[in-house]
């Protein structure tokens, strides 16, 4: 018999992550559970959309790194694009 997947598990850092990545990493974590939404925004400050995710770069995230997060978490992840001047 299987152990049951946790219904929480603790958030993890995804600072410089490409938003592949991190959605990768989020995925694993939760076993896709959990709900990601992006904040992409360009060099100037303006919202735009993403067009392929190693094209960008995580920035900053809610929840921070070692809260907890659950089945009803909103994980918001701010990106920009992945330029030479942010490896």
């Amino acid at each position: 018999m299987s152990e049951p997947m946790p219904e929480f598990w603790i958030m993890i850092d995804l600072g410089g992550y490409t938003l592949q990545e991190a959605r990768d990493s989020v995925a694993a974590l939760t076993s896709s559970k959990a709900w990601l939404r992006t904040a992409p925004i360009d060099g100037a400050g303006r919202h735009s959309r993403p067009v392929i995710d190693d094209e960008w770069r995580v920035c900053s995230q809610s929840p921070q790194p070692g809260e907890w997060i659950g089945l009803d978490s909103v994980i918001k992840l701010w990106v920009a694009p992945n330029t030479p001047s942010r490896p």
